[in-house]
């Protein structure tokens, strides 16, 4: 009979477990998912859940069969976890699939997990990549949260008057009067939409990169991340994260969430460990 270990969940019914199966970056292939769909019939009542982190669970597991069903889902090459005081699972949004993304979250996402995903450390670490400003990863509210942007510039006098940087612009940044374009710096957030939608290139990528946020948290205590101000590139998000997660191991409390260290320790212990080792 299982008692409390990694992957197993107690349900709200007593001789019941739910397992919890991770999926990098929210990414499953067609044959693991007829697999847990497969176990899912042997083991639980068919049905299948998706955590807000885009793992996988399977409920109604009879405890007796939990540990058997843990064995044969990671027979099949699947990853039992996610739970306990563990690098959680990667939330990444879609990234370069949508239309509105400027990094490549699932590469960043998949090399933090295969790098650092289920390591042991004093307590949970949650991860969010979100690939515009739009933010869908939450990164605010993640231990460690990353969020691209790309700064518009107006680079030339190719524009057709066609208006689509124009109508792009949800923050009313951009406007065009007079054969002439211009970007209201105050009110534009860098989500590159306008630069995006200029098929002309008189709009450009004048900066691009990645603002991490730190110490986040959501639940049932709120702690908004603390914006590291250095200015990253995609190829340094794995970099930080690793030290995040090392300055956890090295000055973690048990139970204690990285926004709670923060607020304990000072914010600037984390900066001057974070500028001591990053190189770039």
């Amino acid at each position: 009979m299982s008692t409390k270990k990694s992957g197993i969940l107690k349900s709200n019914e007593k001789f019941y477990r739910t397992i919890r199966i991770r999926c990098p970056a929210g990414y499953l292939d067609s044959d693991a998912l007829g697999k847990i769909s497969e176990l899912s019939k042997k083991y639980g009542n068919g049905e299948v859940c998706l955590t807000s982190r885009l793992s996988v669970e399977i409920p109604y597991v009879n405890v007796e069969y939990a540990d058997d069903a843990k064995a044969e889902i990671e027979d099949a090459g699947l990853v039992v976890g996610g739970t306990g005081p563990v690098v959680r699972a990667v939330f990444a949004c879609k990234g370069t699939f949508c239309p509105h993304g400027i990094v490549d979250t699932r590469k960043i996402a998949s090399e933090i997990e295969e790098k650092y995903g289920g390591m042991k450390l004093p307590v949970k670490i949650k991860t969010g990549v979100s690939g515009c400003p739009n933010n869908c990863g939450k990164a605010q509210f993640n231990d460690i949260g990353f969020i691209a942007y790309s700064v518009p510039e107006v680079a030339g006098d190719s524009c057709n008057e066609c208006g689509k940087c124009v109508s792009a612009c949800k923050e009313d940044a951009v406007s065009l009067e007079d054969s002439v374009v211009s970007v209201n710096y105050e009110r534009c957030i860098s989500c590159g939409d306008c630069i995006t939608a200029c098929k002309k290139e008189n709009i450009i990528s004048k900066e691009s990169g990645v603002r991490v946020y730190l110490g986040g948290r959501a639940g049932r205590r709120l702690i908004f991340g603390k914006e590291y101000k250095r200015p990253l590139k995609e190829e340094n998000c794995i970099k930080v994260a690793g030290l995040v997660i090392d300055y956890v191991k090295e000055n973690g409390r048990e139970g204690v969430r990285l926004g709670q260290l923060i607020l304990d320790d000072g914010f600037e212990k984390l900066e001057k460990y974070l500028d001591d080792n990053l190189s770039f």
